[in-house]
């Protein structure tokens, strides 16, 4: 239990995708990490968001959320963590045992992942908010700020939480376009919140080849739970990055810079997905990813718009970083004057898929206390009117920026 005397320390994470990219070795200018440093950031992320993937997929319905500000939240949390807190905390995090390379690494994929170009904007932002006067160590703002980029903004939150609460908001809105609103509910503020740590990631991008809406046509589709319904089917032929296996299609749809894609993974058999989930790890996505071939595809897809929120406290004791949330938690790498500990993480994310393109936004908040194939001569038919996963990804660097899975309609 919590005693009254916990400081609430809160940190929220955005994230919002839909974009392409330029090559890696172009963008990672900024970041002043090797490429193998980034991408090995990205496959940490990866394996990360194939775990939680696991555990958010065993509740039925829709899921659409973003391993990357996820990752970059609690890395930035992870940083600050000592003890066994820290060790539980990198090891949910697929770390190794360079954890402060891996930190730095995190920070450079975070500074990477910014662009615009025609037909896509990138953008991932990181700040920090913290209580007027109170004493965080110095050292770890100074690293927060050099390697995610992430300054420290000063509101009071003892004094007047509500108001504090709408500053932070109004800055995830600002950074989503407007997509992810009042990510922290009433309440989440307190006059014991002495920090806040966001991140936010806006995608939105064109695809390399759009659906031409005249084709677009109600046709049905199999929910999870066997009902049918009618949806808008947009369809396609034309030349993507294609593999199967016996249980799965793939495909992979580029945006139009050709940095970024949409992965689409269809089981052959309609009621099939939950033995997918159960085989999605990073090393099997990666497998996938390997075997595609560009080939002549049928592709039918359905236009979609999903919108999730949830807390994802029990799901990260449970991939095994309990002691964060418990009085027991080490954080005095962010401050000695108050122990701190988390005591909740709040997820939002909204991803719309048209005949244009797609945008994709997400939100996270952790909240603190103190205590205080082949090619074929014929055309591949791939025909998304069953449930299926979805994955926007990086592709120069191979982070999963979000991770999804469309079962009905809303």
């Amino acid at each position: 239990m919590l005693t009254d005397r916990r400081t609430l320390l809160k940190l929220a994470v955005l994230g919002l995708v839909t974009g392409g990219r330029p090559a890696l070795a172009a963008r990672n200018q900024v970041s002043h990490l090797p490429d193998d440093a980034i991408q090995a950031a990205a496959e940490t992320s990866n394996l990360f968001a194939a775990d939680l993937q696991k555990l958010l997929g065993a509740e039925a319905g829709n899921l659409f959320f973003s391993p990357a500000s996820i990752s970059a939240a609690l890395a930035m949390t992870a940083a600050g963590a000592e003890g066994e807190t820290r060790r539980e905390m990198l090891s949910v995090l697929h770390a190794g045992k360079d954890s402060n390379a891996w930190l730095r690494s995190m920070g450079g994929l975070s500074k990477l992942l910014n662009a615009t170009g025609e037909g896509y904007t990138l953008q991932m932002a990181n700040r920090l908010w913290g209580q007027n006067g109170f004493q965080f160590q110095a050292d770890y703002l100074t690293r927060i700020e050099d390697e995610f980029a992430a300054p420290l903004g000063q509101l009071d939150f003892a004094g007047a939480p509500e108001p504090s609460r709408q500053t932070i908001n109004d800055w995830i809105a600002d950074q989503t376009r407007e997509r992810i609103k009042d990510l922290l509910p009433t309440g989440t503020i307190t006059s014991l919140t002495r920090l806040v740590l966001t991140n936010a990631i806006y995608f939105k991008a064109d695809w390399r080849e759009a659906f031409n809406k005249k084709l677009t046509r109600m046709q049905p589709f199999t929910c999870a739970d066997g009902k049918q319904v009618s949806l808008p089917l947009m369809n396609q032929e034309n030349d993507f990055p294609y593999g199967e296996d016996d249980a799965v299609q793939v495909l992979e749809m580029p945006y139009k810079s050709g940095g970024l894609s949409m992965v689409v993974l269809l089981p052959k058999n309609q009621k099939g997905l939950t033995a997918i989930e159960e085989q999605m790890t990073g090393e099997k996505l990666a497998g996938w990813m390997g075997q595609l071939n560009s080939q002549k595809v049928k592709v039918f897809i359905p236009k979609f718009k999903l919108e999730t929120q949830f807390s994802l406290a029990d799901a990260l004791k449970e991939l095994g970083m309990p002691r964060a949330f418990g009085s027991g938690a080490e954080f005095g790498g962010m401050s000695t004057a108050e122990p701190l500990n988390i005591s909740d993480v709040i997820h939002k994310a909204f991803v719309e898929v048209d005949e244009q393109g797609t945008e994709a936004a997400a939100a996270t908040g952790v909240i603190m206390a103190t205590r205080a194939a082949p090619i074929q001569r014929e055309p591949k038919v791939f025909r998304a009117d069953h449930p299926f996963l979805f994955l926007i990804r990086h592709r120069d660097s191979g982070a999963v920026l979000f991770s999804g899975r469309f079962s009905q309609p809303e």
